[in-house]
């Protein structure tokens, strides 16, 4: 088990009434524990394991009978159980266990650590590296402005030094700041260039990341302008008592560490967000990484063939303009049906005809019929009957 840490004191540093007035930029978002709150990230994102909030024992119990986890849409795994502080990160205090045994492993951790509130959720299988080891993907998310976000194009592997037989927790736990100091630790192998792992496909697998870190950008956006009123419309009831979990500001910007699985099927399963990234694994700084830019005043540096840069994966004012062209299009075509009540009669005629004639050549069937050269005949007469 890795013992906790405080990853707050960067933020509280932030003289954050002058971000509210526009004097400066904030290299931390103001608000966002929906992202680095275990008890609140899986209700944003598309593809975690099953995860269940843990205040007793009784919680334990619940979650053993597979009752009201946080995320409905989560995967169930046949992994045993991940326990974890809802407010940690990294890692720290983490512990893995069979089955039955979550509710032991529960108290165990509470005995070293009383934090209130923990979080069981599924252990995920790993596909195995090297000689049968476990591993997962630390990526870069870059979260800008109100509301864009960008992945970068490589990821780190992150390796266990001993292979998963091994009964141990530097067999299950992959992060290079647990594993660093352990004798088979070799960074050579234990912490690969993603783009450089020959054993893993990492185009398709940063393609995968970028698909889970929009879906979770767009469900913040979804809650917050739900929560806001849409359209003029007031907040739904069920949203106006409950506490913000996510607020972007114009002005600020933060990086964060995403960490997710890839399974034995080569799908990405998404495991945390992590502010304060340790960017020792990179050989890099953030700075470094960010090419000396603000990325809210200077933008965000590009892949190009001289080095590796961020790839855009969200932005809320293209969703929005994509949103208001589809429901423009939208309203023009109900209004051309409206202006060509003739369209409709065909439409209904041939749904008429296919429930009466059921072709085998369903294709062939509909093109026949909108070539018939008696076709507008027929539509009118269908549509006298229909008067």
């Amino acid at each position: 088990m890795i013992n906790a840490r405080d990853v707050s004191s960067a933020w509280k540093g932030v003289p954050w009434p002058r971000v509210f007035a526009q004097e400066i930029v904030a290299d931390r978002l103001f608000l966002r524990s929906a992202l680095i709150r275990k008890d609140l990230l899986p209700r944003y994102a598309p593809r975690m394991p099953l995860t269940w909030t843990i205040a007793g024992e009784a919680d334990c119990q619940r979650a053993e009978r597979r009752e009201g986890p946080l995320n409905e849409d989560g995967v169930f795994y046949e992994e045993g159980w991940c326990l974890k502080p809802a407010d940690s990160s990294n890692a720290f205090g983490i512990r893995f266990c069979a089955d039955d045994d979550l509710e032991e492993t529960y108290k165990e951790a509470r005995a070293g650590d009383e934090r209130s509130l923990w979080v069981a959720q599924r252990a995920i299988p790993s596909l195995p590296l090297l000689e049968r080891n476990k591993f997962h993907l630390r990526l870069l998310a870059l979260v800008v402005g109100d509301l864009e976000c960008f992945v970068l194009d490589d990821a780190r592997v992150l390796v266990s030094p001993v292979p998963m037989s091994d009964d141990n927790d530097h067999a299950r736990i992959t992060n290079r700041s647990f594993n660093v100091d352990h004798a088979a630790y070799d960074a050579a192998k234990h912490n690969q260039s993603l783009r450089a792992c020959g054993e893993l496909d990492g185009a398709a697998l940063l393609k995968q990341a970028r698909t889970l870190i929009s879906g979770v950008a767009k469900r913040l956006a979804k809650a917050d302008a739900l929560r806001r009123g849409v359209n003029g419309a007031p907040p739904p009831p069920s949203t106006t008592g409950e506490k913000r979990h996510f607020f972007a500001l114009p002005n600020a910007w933060e990086l964060f560490g995403v960490d997710a699985m890839v399974t034995p099927q080569n799908q990405l399963v998404l495991l945390e967000f992590n502010p304060e990234p340790s960017m020792g694994m990179w050989g890099r700084t953030k700075k470094e990484i960010l090419k000396g830019k603000c990325p809210v005043t200077d933008g965000v540096p590009r892949s190009s063939s001289e080095c590796v840069g961020f790839t855009k994966v969200y932005s809320k004012r293209f969703e929005a303009a994509l949103a208001a062209a589809k429901r423009k299009l939208r309203e023009e075509n109900e209004e051309y049906i409206r202006q060509h009540p003739e369209l409709r009669g065909a439409i209904r005629l041939l749904m008429a005809k296919l429930l009466d004639d059921t072709p085998e050549d369903l294709q062939q069937y509909v093109c026949e019929f909108f070539t018939d050269p008696d076709l507008e005949r027929k539509v009118e007469e269908f549509m006298l009957q229909k008067v």
